[in-house]
């Protein structure tokens, strides 16, 4: 059996992996929006203390009460957008480790059917899995036996995810620290007047909201994914003394766990995900060769 490091280099694969790429990327561009019109609001509301017309003040604190709804609205979409592109991921990885553990279609579930991704990614390009620089998409395990191979690349995933997560958490609060206190401190400085005040006060609840549903998410994305590598650990710690259907069964809940994630959990920005993608990338690769030097003989797990 070609080991996983061979076979993910397929077209119809390839492809897959573009198109789940291109539904995050409208995710996240919704996710923009989102990020623009809290942007809007604050010069609005900054605005709105300079001004004398207290019909103008009146519109800003409704949009605000608007922008929640708005905001509500723009993230079932971009859900549901993240729902679809991890159900590609999930055909992507159901494709190249269902062979290495017997597992059957249904205990994948959900898992889309060929009509459907094919559908789907009919529209990719060559040059779009050229642009998208797909290839290799997992680290090389070859010399393991398949269902470590399996095991092997859902903690690489893991890893990389997490990796980027808590980067982003903390770029967030840093971020979210600064604007709070750029909009109150500029807002009290040039106009402390009372209806001022309470305009800005407005503001600050759909700010406090959209920050807080973004620090949650990254949050529980995290701790999500803290408890992947807590099974993950487990499992590797009695790998040999796992029988191989007890070993899939545990490699299903852990794909389950990734799935939820993928569909459900924070998602980080492209620009920010290339900034550490080489070196991200380097890391596995490094952690792979490591793991070729493992020798069972000498008490290790895998």
């Amino acid at each position: 059996m070609a080991s996983i490091f061979e076979e993910q280099n397929q077209p119809l694969l390839l492809r897959c992996l573009v198109a789940q790429r291109m539904k995050y990327a409208k995710a996240k561009r919704i996710r923009r929006w989102e990020l623009f019109l809290v942007a809007s609001g604050v010069v609005l509301d900054l605005y709105a203390s300079y001004t004398e017309f207290e019909r103008f003040q009146a519109f800003c604190c409704l949009f605000a009460v608007v922008f929640v709804l708005l905001v509500r609205y723009l993230d079932r979409w971009a859900n549901n957008l993240r729902f679809h592109a991890a159900s590609i991921q999930q055909y992507f990885d159901y494709s190249l480790f269902n062979s290495r553990i017997s597992a059957t279609r249904d205990q994948w579930a959900p898992l889309p059917i060929d009509s459907e991704i094919l559908e789907q990614v009919a529209s990719v390009s060559e040059q779009q899995i050229i642009d998208e620089k797909v290839n290799d998409w997992y680290s090389d395990y070859s010399d393991k036996e398949p269902d470590c191979q399996v095991f092997l690349s859902q903690r690489e995933n893991t890893r990389w995810s997490i990796r980027q997560t808590k980067r982003f958490f903390i770029f967030c609060i840093i971020m979210g620290i600064c604007a709070t206190l750029a909009l109150l401190g500029f807002g009290l400085y040039f106009d402390p007047r009372f209806m001022s005040v309470i305009c800005l006060l407005c503001w600050f609840f759909p700010l406090i909201d959209f920050f807080a549903t973004v620090y949650c998410r990254l949050w529980r994305t995290i701790v999500n994914m803290k408890a992947i590598i807590m099974t993950g650990n487990s499992l590797e710690e009695k790998w040999c003394s796992l029988s191989p259907a007890i070993r899939a069964s545990r490699i299903l809940e852990i794909q389950k766990a990734l799935f939820q994630i993928r569909s459900s959990g924070a998602s980080v920005p492209d620009w920010f995900y290339n900034i550490f993608r080489n070196s991200d990338q380097a890391y596995e690769d490094k952690v792979a060769t490591l793991y070729k030097g493992l020798d069972k003989r000498k008490g290790r797990a895998i």
